[in-house]
Order: structure tokens, then sequence, then C-alpha cells
């Protein structure tokens, strides 16, 4: 509903001109103020400095609190950081408040996302699913650690190197078992072995050997990293054919 216009009318110095306009500038404005701060305007943008204290490993679900640098006698003097005072947190624990989970953006192919280390420090930027629920993205994170991988399958790419499928796993019960039912094909390509040279067997060899390079070995568990691009490799020296002719 429009506010009403005034035609005429005045008190001391303010006529109905300046109300009319007082009232034309609260129309544009009344959509913002009757938003608030929950759920936020698409161009409204909350940031803030949080320490990760803990997670749900099943959907990458951070819980967070905010901190603030603490007191330092020069201005160069090493970062530590404190709980702020009255700042904002995650509230997972308090049933009657909504939780504002983090989340931090996809660096490999792995989804979930890893959860990052407790204590980790991180910029997060409030944003909202698209049913209004809201969360908090981490714009600037530790790198990843590696994830545990299980090799399933070799595939020669050239003369001594190959090309690895394989199944993200997780230690249960003293055991490496399958965290997920999607293979290594599908979760980021077939891995590389840093560690194997097309050109020559071993590890920077030159010249005639009598070592061919083995394929590493199917069931073998190996530290799983990723390239910028999501490109999945590992790093193991080859087991080697000696040919004592």
């Amino acid at each position: 509903m429009d506010f009403p216009r005034f035609t005429s009318g005045q008190i001391g110095r303010l006529t109905f001109t300046e109300v009319n306009e007082i009232l034309a500038l609260l129309e544009r404005l009344r959509p913002l103020l009757q938003q608030g701060a929950d759920p936020l305007p698409d161009q409204a943008e909350q940031m803030l400095t949080a320490r990760i204290i803990g997670g749900d490993e099943e959907t990458g679900a951070m819980w967070w609190e905010e901190v603030v640098p603490k007191p330092s006698a020069q201005a160069t003097g090493l970062v530590e950081w404190e709980k702020r005072e009255g700042g904002r947190r995650s509230d997972y624990d308090v049933p009657e408040v909504h939780s504002e989970p983090a989340f931090a953006t996809r660096i490999g192919p792995i989804d979930p996302p890893p959860l990052l280390q407790e204590e980790s420090i991180v910029v997060l930027r409030r944003s909202k699913r698209q049913d209004g629920k809201p969360l908090w993205l981490c714009l600037f994170q530790p790198a990843q650690s590696a994830i545990p991988a299980k090799i399933i399958s070799a595939i020669p790419r050239s003369t001594n190197c190959w090309f690895y499928g394989w199944q993200a796993v997780d230690l249960i019960d003293g055991e490496w078992q399958a965290s997920s039912e999607t293979e290594g094909e599908m979760l980021g390509g077939l891995a590389i072995n840093g560690a194997e040279d097309c050109v020559a067997p071993g590890v920077g060899g030159e010249g005639n050997h009598p070592e061919v390079n083995q394929a590493i070995r199917v069931g073998i568990v190996v530290p799983m990293h990723f390239t910028p691009s999501g490109k999945p490799y590992f790093s193991l020296s080859p087991e080697l054919e000696i040919d004592c002719g």
C-alpha cells in the first residue's frame, strides 16, 4: 500500500511538498526495511573471521565461533586469536536457535568436501540456500590435506607408467573400508603416480637399465592429492623387476 499524498498545508517551514518527498523515499526504502537482517537482502554482505570448532563428516557442515586478533605490543607481533565477546557462532548446540553452519568450497573433486581441521582460522561470508536457510561459505581456508585412497586398477599410459583407478577409503576398526560407493574414475578421473618416469625406469633414471617399473599393486592405500584444477595424483616409488641376465 502506498502512503497518501498531500496537496496543501504546512507546519512552520515544513510544507506538504517536503512531506510528500519523505513519503516517497520511505516507499522506496520499505522493502529493505521489512526484509531486515534475516534473510539478508541479495545485495548485502556479511563477512567475519571464525575458528572451526567441529563438524559433520557426512554433510561437510562445520561449526564455528567468531574470533578477533588478540592485542599485541607491536604492529608486527604474532597474530593470536581469541573468541569475540558477544560474537556470532553457528549455534548448532542451541535447539531454539537456527543453526548457521559453514561449508568449505570444493578444492578437490570430493563431495562432500573434507572438513577443515579444528582450530583452523577462516574467513566466512554469509549466504543462504534458495529456500532461505542461512549458511556461511569459507572464502579463504587452509589447504586440504590428502585423502586416503585405495588403488583399484592400473591402465598402461606409456612404458614404465600407468593411469590408476582409485577408491576413497577410511580407517574403520583397524581396516581400510570404502568411504564412498563412487570410484576414482568418477571422483575426478584416473590418478597418476608422480614418482613414475615414463621415459626411464626407476625414479629419475637415465640410460640403459636392467630394471623395469611395475605398476602399483591393486589394494595399496596411498595419500591422494589434487592439483588446483582437481586432477588426482599421488607419489609412490614403484616396485622394480630386475633382470639379472
